[in-house]
């Protein structure tokens, strides 16, 4: 027990499962409770079962995305809140969509219960929102990108200090106001290295 404690406490992965777990017991206790027609499955198209899927999915993506920013990538908070928010949903679509498939497809064509075609889809979209979660939402070791010219950082990225410093340097070294007008940038980046 103490052992998955510590692994809780340390692994982003094991975190974003224990997270995706609850998402997927709310989605599967609001598939459950919402409204779908027993006879769905001899319709080309169910739409009480359609809507059903799609509010328990926009739920679950909100319960995830509340969890994971606040305990799976708390350390992770680089950009603000509403474009976290904004990039999770945004990105989060995809899973949705495939969840949606699963269900619509699976359970009226092939006879596959709504709810093991929902956990099927919801399993593909776990990978996909780890993929994104972890490589754009909540990213980490990102470089600040550099201009075109060689080693001169562009006016968007003043102020960002690297990744990692060399040894023995100061953070005078290397810092630079947070705003240079794009005219007059190269210059005073140059004036000030030269000054150190």
């Amino acid at each position: 027990m103490r052992r998955l404690r510590a692994a809780m406490a340390h692994s982003t992965l094991v975190r974003f499962l224990i997270v995706g777990g609850i998402s997927y017991v709310v989605n599967q206790v609001l598939l459950l409770v919402l409204p779908s027609s027993e006879d769905g499955l001899a319709n080309a198209f169910d739409l009480p079962l359609l809507l059903a899927s799609i509010i328990a999915l926009e739920i679950s993506i909100l319960v995830r995305f509340v969890l994971n920013d606040w305990w799976t990538f708390r350390d992770r908070h680089a950009k603000s809140l509403a474009v976290r928010f904004h990039q999770s949903n945004f990105t989060s679509f995809g899973a949705p969509l495939i969840c949606l498939a699963a269900v619509n497809i699976l359970t009226p064509y092939f006879g596959v219960s709504y709810l093991i075609s929902n956990s099927l889809g919801i399993l593909l979209g776990l990978a996909w929102n780890w993929f994104w979660s972890t490589r754009l939402v909540w990213a980490t070791g990102q470089t600040p990108p550099q201009s075109s010219t060689r080693g001169k950082w562009t006016t968007q990225t003043a102020g960002v200090l690297p990744v990692a410093l060399p040894p023995k340097a100061s953070l005078r070294a290397v810092s630079v106001p947070h705003s240079l007008p794009s005219s007059r940038g190269p210059d005073l980046l140059r004036r000030q290295r030269s000054a150190n």
